[in-house]
């Protein structure tokens, strides 16, 4: 199930660019692709789209890049997963189109395509359901803005006959408390894609309660559970 949400997330990305290649006006054959390598949701995501993508892929971890790189030669088409991949994908010194994904922050650019991503929260909910029979909270942490639970979110659980029970991680002392709620419901957990959550600070902590209590998490990457 991780694995289909993971390929669903490569899927959309890839959709755009076929959309754009399929244009007589626009052939692409070689793709940037920026992304923090330290941040697994986005690593991921980038292999995922490599294995798709038939033509050149770039790889460009942040801390990897040069200015001599990116003045190098223009690509045909830029992919940019979360904000400091945008703001570094800006610097390319050309018109070249840039899809951002992932974003938190507003950028004034006439090159950037937004490609919002949407949890599919129906099927991530009917999954929790099937794997704990006495669900009756679903727990949602979250940090930054752009991932607050949304009125679909809330839809969604409610029409389930389920409770939503949050927890707000912008503090790091706040975790405990939230771990401390979550472990003590008969809840599951779902993950959004939120950077300031889904890194080795937090993810380990979520994976050990849920695994000392036996409560299943769902969330974009499969990375996370290794």
């Amino acid at each position: 199930m991780i694995r289909q949400i993971q390929i669903l997330l490569a899927f959309v990305a890839l959709l755009s660019l076929f959309c754009w290649a399929s244009s007589p006006a626009f052939a692409i054959s070689e793709l940037w692709i920026f992304y923090r390598s330290e941040i697994t949701l986005h690593r991921e995501t980038v292999d995922k789209l490599a294995t798709l993508w038939k033509h050149h892929v770039v790889r460009c971890p942040l801390e990897a890049l040069s200015p001599s790189f990116l003045e190098s030669h223009p690509p045909d088409l830029a992919i940019a997963i979360g904000d400091s991949a945008l703001q570094k994908a800006l610097t390319i010194p050309w018109s070249v189109p840039v899809i951002g994904t992932l974003i938190e922050k507003s950028f004034a650019d006439q090159r950037i395509c937004w490609l919002e991503v949407r949890q599919p929260i129906d099927l991530q909910i009917r999954l929790l359901l099937r794997l704990q029979k006495d669900l009756q909270e679903i727990w949602y942490p979250w940090s930054s803005e752009a991932f607050a639970p949304t009125p679909e979110l809330e839809d969604a659980v409610r029409t389930a006959g389920l409770k939503l029970m949050l927890g707000k991680l912008d503090n790091p002392g706040n975790l405990t408390g939230a771990l401390k709620a979550f472990s003590a419901g008969n809840c599951a957990g779902i993950l959004p894609p939120d950077p300031r959550l889904v890194n080795n600070a937090i993810i380990p902590s979520i994976f050990q309660e849920s695994f000392r209590h036996k409560k299943p998490v769902v969330g974009f990457s499969e990375a996370m559970v290794r």
